[in-house]
């Protein structure tokens, strides 16, 4: 045998793995819930609640951050175009993410202005989200979820 023969043969049979490799992976990419659809699964989620302290009363300039539960027992922090929600006035907030549809979300709420409103530990809720919470999905994109009236009740740290 020739040595371009052997070349060519080397070629086509690690051609041939490669197509069978990739046909493997290909069919193992279709998911548990039916999609079958190639691309990153993503749902968009809207959470507006109430920042308050232990008397009722909203509290502003409150920092609110999101993490989503993934792997089941660690949450990742949500990286999104707009990390900065704060409370209004009244202790009100809305925030809008998109992510990877998941069925726990952890809201954090993080007194950053010191002691101007009152010092506050930070605190944080557990939001539980159903399949019957995806609104409005088709294929790769889950929906909508959209959780309102959450309550997180800060705790004023004692100096």
């Amino acid at each position: 045998m020739k040595k371009k023969e052997i070349q060519r043969y080397a070629l086509k049979g690690t051609n041939f793995a490669l197509t069978g490799l990739l046909a493997v992976l290909g069919i193992s990419c279709s998911g548990e819930n039916g999609m079958n659809e190639y691309g990153t699964p993503i749902a968009t989620y809207s959470i507006k609640g109430k920042v308050m302290n232990k008397q009722g009363t909203g509290i502003p300039n409150i920092s609110i951050s999101v993490a989503s539960n993934i792997y089941g027992s660690t949450y990742e922090t949500i990286g999104e175009s707009n990390p900065s929600t704060v409370t209004d006035t009244n202790g009100n907030f809305s925030k809008t993410f998109s992510s990877f549809p998941v069925n726990k979300i952890r809201v954090y709420a993080t007194d950053n202005d010191g002691a101007a409103n009152g010092s506050y530990a930070k605190d944080s809720i557990n939001i539980s989200i159903s399949k019957e919470d995806f609104k409005d999905g088709s294929g790769w994109n889950s929906g909508n979820v959209s959780k309102d009236n959450v309550v997180i009740t800060m705790t004023e740290e004692k100096k």
